[in-house]
């Protein structure tokens, strides 16, 4: 992908053992991998003051850079870089971090670390502690040693050439990533992105245009400043041109790997659904499950910041491998993978990105994903999960696009719970959306059921979709625009999770439902609700 922009800033590596910056105190515990077998040596110092693990996060260390952004990202922001914003509060003489080995007879092919906050620290959002948790995986095979991140620049050819590889690698080898569809689908509207050089691209009627090849999509932040959209207004001069310079960095970035791509068209959401139409906006909401299932390659600036403001697919980074390889003198010159557990998580699915409502459809129904992130670039499909520093991962369940879930009831059952616990602490700029946000992967899921979808619940399993239980109720409050019926967790502002689905049934129900009814708001009923009640029998 030559054609894409680089930034022009100086190169650097990071991967290999003598290229990985560890503070005094982390390099004791890498040297060391031996758990802990006693109580008496089970916890270790690290670092005694919140200033001594700020000073090396900022020198670069790996591990303890990663305790000070958990501790941002926990108290709702992102560490600034190079600041020094953490400072020991209550007074406590005790070390500041500990650290431990997990007990070997637990996971014995893989040995484990937790390093912890002892206090809770004050930052410029809050007071939050943390705990990290390093695994030392040993290395036994060369494929899986982790690679070398080239440069600190996301928009580099290096970059690039390695999304370009994924993606080709998943177009020849993935089976269950390319599933040849009944007939061409197209959205409603797509951005005809022109050709390199082109200083302009339009909006094309997908219905009497000429449609030929593939489409992308984009899943972005909007965010609360002024943002380019398309409305009733400005609708005729779109479809013959919009202005590159009219648009945010994010949108022409995701131009650019288009055009690079040689995929003629993407579609934006503030770009191909008329945004100051309830008409056109229900429509469209109504198709979003074919709209990224039918997608080629969902771009995601995941890292990117908000599209209203200074966000950009192609940025500078800060180098951060993730993974990285080490060789312990205890263990005869052993090599290992040492990695955070959390590292997949916390750059992704804990992204500001990834918890937006909306958001969670775009990525689980996509076919495949490329990840713009914080520090590096990650790609999803069916059969691969992988980043730049670490080119094989095997993580998390997904939804398949194509053919309806191959999977028995009962577990497209679980797999709704557990999208439900995913999905319910996720925010939504307007209240009235959030059983409209996730109706896309509820739709595809009903292919599977065969069942009637009520607000967020199944008819044939209800019983159990009633058993939900909001996991802050001490905090509990009702939305002020009505979204759901009070049986549904979609009518409180709370995470929600099940803790039976999964679980061998040791009691028969004690209730039986004798009628269900759900009104939707325009005749769809996976979208918006206007009132539903139900009616159980049972003892008292």
């Amino acid at each position: 992908m030559a054609t894409v922009p680089e930034i022009p800033v100086s190169s650097s590596r990071l991967g290999y053992e003598d290229e990985v910056n560890f503070c005094s105190r982390c390099r004791v515990i890498v040297a060391d991998v031996t758990p802990s077998e006693s109580l008496d040596d089970k916890y270790r110092t690290h670092h005694f003051t919140a200033q001594d693990l700020d000073l090396a996060a900022k020198a670069g260390c790996m591990f303890c850079r990663r305790i000070a952004d958990k501790i941002w990202w926990r108290s709702g922001g992102s560490r600034p870089p190079g600041s020094t914003v953490l400072s020991s509060v209550g007074g406590s003489s005790d070390e500041f971090t500990w650290y431990s080995w997990s007990d070997p007879k637990v996971v014995p092919e893989v040995d484990d670390v937790s390093i912890f906050v002892n206090e809770p620290v004050d930052t410029l959002k809050g007071r939050e502690s943390c705990m990290l948790r390093v695994a030392f995986d040993p290395l036994l095979d060369q494929k899986h040693f982790p690679a070398t991140i080239a440069t600190n620049n996301l928009g580099s050819d290096t970059s690039w050439e390695q999304a370009t590889s994924w993606l080709v690698h998943c177009l020849e080898n993935h089976k269950s990533c390319v599933h040849q569809y009944s007939g061409p689908w197209y959205p409603t509207r797509l951005i005809n992105v022109g050709k390199p050089g082109d200083s302009t691209v339009n909006l094309c009627l997908t219905a009497t245009s000429n449609m030929d090849g593939p489409y992308i999509t984009l899943s972005h932040r909007w965010g609360l400043g002024e943002m380019v959209k398309l409305k009733s207004g400005n609708l005729q001069q779109y479809l013959h041109e919009i202005p590159l310079t009219d648009l945010p960095q994010t949108f022409t970035d995701a131009i650019q790997v288009a055009r690079s791509l040689q995929v003629r068209y993407i579609w934006i959401d503030s770009l191909c659904i008329i945004q100051d139409s309830a008409e056109d906006w229900l429509v469209e909401s109504a198709q979003m499950q074919n709209v990224y299932r039918r997608s080629f390659l969902n771009i995601s600036a995941t890292g990117a910041g908000d599209s209203s403001g200074n966000g950009a697919l192609f940025r500078h980074r800060s180098l951060d491998a993730g993974w990285v390889a080490w060789t312990t003198e205890r263990r005869k010159g052993q090599r290992f993978l040492v990695y955070d557990r959390e590292y997949w998580n916390d750059q992704l699915i804990d992204s500001e990105l990834n918890r937006r409502a909306w958001v969670l459809q775009e990525r689980m129904l996509a076919p495949r994903v490329l990840h713009s992130g914080d520090k590096q670039l990650f790609w999803e499909c069916h059969e691969l999960e992988a980043c730049e520093s670490k080119r094989n991962m095997n993580l998390g369940p997904r939804i398949k696009p194509g053919p309806p879930l191959d999977a028995k009831t009962d577990l497209a059952y679980e797999l709704w719970a557990e999208i439900v616990s995913r999905y319910t602490p996720c925010s939504v700029t307007k209240e009235s959306d959030k059983l409209v946000a996730i109706s896309g992967i509820a739709r595809q899921l009903s292919t599977t059921l065969q069942d009637e979808y009520l607000a967020g619940l199944w008819r044939s399993n209800l019983v159990e979709c009633l058993s939900w239980i909001a996991q802050n109720p001490e905090g509990l409050s009702r939305p002020t625009v009505y979204r759901a019926p009070s049986w549904s967790w979609a009518s409180v502002a709370s995470s929600v999770r099940y803790f039976h689905f999964g679980v061998p049934q040791v009691a028969e129900p004690q209730v039986t439902i004798e009628q269900v009814c759900v009104t939707p708001e325009s005749g769809d009923y996976f979208g918006q609700i206007r009132d539903g009640f139900v009616k159980l029998r049972g003892s008292m």
